[in-house]
């Protein structure tokens, strides 16, 4: 096959080749842009319709009062009472959202700036609780993503205090070695 006059057909063919793989490369960062986009999009949806929902804001009123005498919640203890339908409506939503996060669907970044502490608080304050209705419910996979998630955040947290205080014992190690170099050298 002949190609134009003065120009090499492998060129043209390798041109050609070139070509399809640099639209192909683009349509794929395309795509992976399109699909951080949509995991962001879902997860500040689903962060505003929590944030606004007034059954939650209900349910935290109820949260927060119980929370200014008690530490823990227990079913034994507390049954019947308007803090358990209160935790677990929260621990409801929080499972559907941590389902989620656990599955990719949503920004874990975004979920652990917006919801960490919530979530962590919640847990602290329930874990009984949870222990007691999976036991009641012969369910263990009740709330299972909110607690595996909570873990989650609760060991990086960890992880990033002991840093820290690492990071602290090591710069008064080397302000107090500098110290006493600083004396020995003045001394003589």
């Amino acid at each position: 096959m002949e190609g134009l006059p003065g120009h090499d057909t492998n060129t043209w063919h390798a041109a050609a080749v070139i070509g399809s793989l640099l639209v192909a490369v683009g349509w794929m960062v395309t795509s992976l842009n399109n699909i951080r986009s949509r995991e962001l999009e879902y997860t500040l949806r689903v962060l505003a319709e929590y944030r606004v929902s007034p059954e939650s804001k209900k349910r935290w009123g109820i949260i927060n009062e119980f929370l200014k005498t008690a530490q823990t919640l227990s079913l034994r203890s507390n049954k019947g009472e308007p803090i358990c339908e209160a935790v677990s409506g929260e621990l409801d939503d929080y499972e559907f959202i941590a389902s989620g996060a656990v599955q990719g669907i949503y920004d874990n970044k975004m979920l652990r700036y917006e919801l960490r502490s919530d979530f962590t608080l919640l847990y602290g304050l329930a874990e009984q609780y949870i222990q007691e209705i999976q036991a009641e419910d012969e369910d263990p996979e009740l709330w299972e993503s909110f607690c595996k998630l909570c873990r989650q955040w609760l060991a990086e947290q960890e992880a990033t205090t002991d840093n820290s205080e690492r990071n602290v014992k090591l710069f008064l190690c080397v302000a107090v070695t500098a110290g006493v170099l600083l004396l020995i050298l003045r001394w003589r």
